[in-house]
């Protein structure tokens, strides 16, 4: 499966300045996704202004999926922009997550046929989230201070290869849409 193509689904609502370090963050991927798909539920056209310059400034190919806003649409935002998936393989993460340079990496490496990727994330700090918007650094090491969730920044092969395999949910309310990956469309 380490050929396959993704398509990278990110979710947003009038959060622009979030949205645009998502997007900031993929200039460094070490593998890129074919394509970014932004699910956005409703915002404003700053959120639209972030996506036209980085279209403009990035040889990625992005589709802004856009619906009117009627509430917490959630769910119809990503099964519009899954819709427009190009690709197989399809990762969503929400419109506030900064990606590691191996996120798209690590996602392939996992991909299985008949079943999803369930990832997590490092939550940020209060007072670290007000400095990674303001200065727009967003390089975090292992256990960086301004973490919250700090044993969710350690990306290690071991560990991963440990804690991976098949899992089974108890209740779906388990399933987090967070950082998820399955194969979709098969052409």
């Amino acid at each position: 499966m380490k050929n396959i193509k993704t398509s990278l689904i990110v979710t947003t609502y009038n959060w622009p300045e979030a949205l645009e370090l998502v997007l900031s963050s993929l200039k460094h991927q070490s593998i890129p996704p074919n394509e970014v798909i932004i699910a956005d539920d409703g915002s404003f056209s700053e959120t639209h202004d972030v996506i036209k310059r980085f279209s403009a400034n990035s040889t990625l190919d992005v589709i802004h999926s856009w619906q009117e806003d009627s509430g917490y649409r959630l769910a119809m935002s990503r099964n519009k922009a899954i819709a427009k998936a190009q690709y197989e393989y399809i990762i969503m993460v929400d419109g506030d997550m900064i990606l590691h340079p191996k996120f798209i990496e690590d996602h392939i490496h996992f991909a299985q046929k008949n079943s999803f990727v369930q990832g997590v994330r490092a939550k940020i700090s209060a007072e670290g989230a007000i400095e990674v918007l303001s200065k727009k650094n967003f390089i975090f090491q292992t256990f960086d201070s301004r973490l919250k969730s700090k044993r969710f920044s350690l990306r290690n092969k071991l560990a991963c290869f440990l804690f991976s395999g098949k899992r089974y949910f108890k209740k779906l309310k388990m399933l987090l849409g967070c950082n998820m990956a399955f194969l979709g469309k098969t052409f």
